[in-house]
This record gives C-alpha cells, structure tokens and sequence, in this order.
C-alpha cells in the first residue's frame, strides 16, 4: 500500500472499528475467530532416526536450532546436511516448499517459522517439527498467520504447554486445532505480513552489517595491535618487553559486607565480573555508600582507568566514563604517562584468548599478578599507541550507533506488532 493510503486506512480505522471479546482477547467485529484446520491443511511432521543420513553436502535439514523465537525466518548459520536414498518415501512427506508453515512441536513449544526463497530446496524437517501447508485457494496469508502465532496472544498458549516440562509437546491434532483471529480479506492480512516483513527485513540487514562491522574490526585489531600493518608516518621497529612495563599501578579492590545495609544503596558505581557481560560505560548493576567504601577493601577508581578481570573472565577490560569502585575480582591497571590506556584497552580484547588459557584453577579460573605482569607486550612510540587507540575507538562507536538504530528498529517492529496484529491498527 501507498504510505498515503496506509495512514488513511488507519485513520478510519481508529474511528470506526468496534472491538469484540474472543478466545485470544480483543479484537476487531469484522476478524474472523477460527482454527488452522477450518483451512483444510496438510499438517505433518518430520521423520524421526535420520541422523544415519547426514552428509557433509546435500539437501538442508531444517531443526529446532535453526528456528528463532525473535524472527519467522530460519537461521541457517549452522546447519546439517542430508543425503536420502532415491526410494525414500518419508522424503517426499516431509520436503519443504515456498509458504510452508513450522511450528516446534517438542520441549520448546511454540517457536514459529516461514518457508521463504532464501531457504535453498530441497529441505526437510525433523520430527520435532510439524509443518502446516495451506491450500493454494485457502483464504488466508500463511505469513501473517506466522507471524499471528510467533507474536500474538497464542504464545501464551504454546508457553503454559512447555512449562509442563522438558518432555512436553503437542501433537498434530493439537496443532490443528490452534486458534486463530484473522481480519477478513487475504488482501489486509498480506498488507500487515508485508509491513512486518519489511522491518523484519531492516533488523536482519542492521544484524548482518553490524556483524560485518565487527569482522572487521577484529581483523584491524590483529594487523594493527601485531605490527603486522603500520599506520602511515609510524616507521620505528616495534621492540619486545612485558606488561609491567606500561604499569605505573595495580590497584584491587573488595566487597562491603552484606550484613550491613548502611554500606549498599544509591552512592557510588560499584563493579564486578557481572557487569563486563552487559557493560555499560556509566552505570553498574550494584552500588555502595561512602560509608561501604571507608569500612571494606574497595578502592574508588577514577573515570578512564583500565580495569580488568583476575578471576573468571580472564582477558576482559573495561574503561568506566565515571568513578567506580572494584571488588577483589578485579584489578585497575594505571599506566606510565608515554602508555595509552585506550591502546591497553584494546591490546587486552585482542589477547583474551592467550590470557585465558594461561589461567589456573580447579573451579573458577585465575592468572596471579606476576604472570600478568610478565606478559609479553610491545614497546612503541606513545603517539603510535594513540593512533591505533584512536581507530579502533572510532570503529567501536561506529558499530555502537549501529546497535542503537538496531535496538530501535526493533522497538519500532514490537509496537507495529502489537498494534497490527490485534487489528488497534488496520491495513485495509
């Protein structure tokens, strides 16, 4: 539909659609309350014990793994390959073809998938998976009702099913007898499936170039953070020396005790290993009072500090944009004046693996202070450390921008969703 034509029908929506009470909730008069089986479907699901038929190359095998519960679409980044016999007949029951419908039908209930040209033929299914084909005269959009099932009120019936246990699943006849809530022409049920496939389109293009961003910048940080490529005007011989070289400190820190209320509260950014997995720059997920930081073993580290993990996640460092506090988890690195630490920042993402594997311990890994400081590191000019520091800071910000539109895309899809397929919001 024309953009024009689009806000027209909403409009006239919103001021002359009724609401009716069904089954899945509210929605409008006109929408159709029925099953998928009222649409004559051929309903199946996958062969089971074809494990003896995998192959390096062949026809895809769709599995659970490959559905997503954020998109309809299959996520072939890893999959297997089959290779049937040319007299098998469970093949021909179980080939996918464009438009089919799949629904995980064991353990994790629920998960909704749509067959589109993207997905190479032939392809089959496994048995935890049934798959719905709609008649080619069937008045319904089997991409609307993908995403009707992936997104709508059904989902609250797939997830009381699952909840039954690790062992729940539901059966074919289950499966035809999922309600649904449809408007009534396939022309508005295809407008609302096209919208959705169109920001569904945006959010995986934004996931792909972010991944692609990402790529390289792991590849710039091996050439330039080795010297295997130098930045023009930088020609000096990189020389060999050790980590302590470049610390001027190590400061670690602690915890207050928990048996003390008065030392926890609104105060002063307090940081663990917990908050390098979903970091953010200017906030922690805990804090400490003035009062919890004078009676304990943390040490409040000023903005723009290198702190990294000694225990658990060995190799991982972090720069704060705010004072914090540490816990005894961590260390804060303060550098001599000729180190960039920026450039450590990124020399420590670079080298997490080596660091990891020189970590110790039967139960939580670690690596001690002299073995960190033993490690190897190059000796370069200040101003070169800056400059490698400042391209990889500019790709990180690139990529960041990147993530907030994506984040954004997806705000925007969640409250098309909600509006679009409970019929708040009309495409006709």
């Amino acid at each position: 539909m024309a953009n024009s034509a689009v806000l027209d029908a909403v409009t006239k929506s919103k001021q002359t659609t009724r609401f009716r009470k069904t089954t899945l909730g509210s929605f409008p008069e006109d929408w159709v309350e029925t099953t998928i089986n009222s649409f004559m479907p051929f309903i199946t699901s996958g062969s089971r014990g074809w494990a003896k038929f995998y192959s390096q190359y062949g026809s895809l095998f769709v599995r659970i793994t490959n559905m997503c519960r954020n998109n309809i679409h299959l996520d072939l980044s890893n999959v297997r390959f089959i290779s049937l016999p040319d007299n098998d007949h469970e093949g021909a029951r179980t080939q996918l073809h464009l438009g089919d419908l799949l629904i995980s039908v064991t353990a994790d209930i629920g998960i909704i998938s749509y067959i589109d040209s993207s997905v190479s033929k032939p392809a089959y299914i496994n048995q935890h998976i049934a798959l719905v084909r709609m008649p080619k005269n069937a008045t319904i959009n089997t991409k609307f009702t993908a995403y009707f099932l992936a997104y709508g009120p059904s989902q609250q019936r797939f997830k009381s099913t699952t909840d039954q246990g690790a062992k729940a699943g539901i059966n074919l006849q289950t499966v035809r007898d999922i309600p649904l809530v449809i408007p009534p022409t396939v022309i508005e049920q295809q407008n609302i499936a096209e919208a959705l496939s169109d920001v569904d389109g945006l959010v995986c293009s934004l996931a792909k170039l972010i991944a692609k961003k990402r790529d390289i910048k792991q590849a710039t940080m091996q050439q330039l953070l080795t010297g295997k490529k130098r930045l023009p005007g930088f020609e000096d011989e990189w020389k060999h020396g050790v980590l302590e070289g470049a610390i001027e400190k190590l400061l670690g820190g602690g915890t207050p005790s928990r048996a003390n209320p008065a030392f926890w509260g609104e105060g002063i950014p307090w940081v663990t290993v917990k908050d390098f997995t979903s970091f953010n720059p200017y906030q922690t997920q805990e804090s400490i009072t003035q009062n919890g930081l004078r009676n304990s073993a943390a040490n409040l580290i000023p903005v723009g500090t290198l702190i990294i993990s000694t225990r658990m996640a060995l190799g991982k460092a972090v720069i704060y944009k705010i004072d914090v506090a540490i816990n005894q988890d961590l260390k804060a690195i303060y550098t001599k004046p000729e180190h960039c630490a920026h450039f450590l920042y990124y020399w420590f993402e670079n080298n997490a693996k080596m660091i990891d594997d020189l970590g110790s311990g039967s139960t939580v890994k670690g690596i001690s202070i002299p073995d960190l400081r033993s490690l190897p590191f190059p000796i370069i000019s200040p101003k070169e450390q800056q400059a490698i520091a400042e391209i990889l800071t500019e790709m990180d910000e690139e990529i960041e921008q990147l993530e907030k539109r994506l984040e954004k895309t997806k705000a925007i899809k969640q409250g098309m969703m909600q509006q679009l397929l409970t019929g708040k919001t009309r495409l006709i």
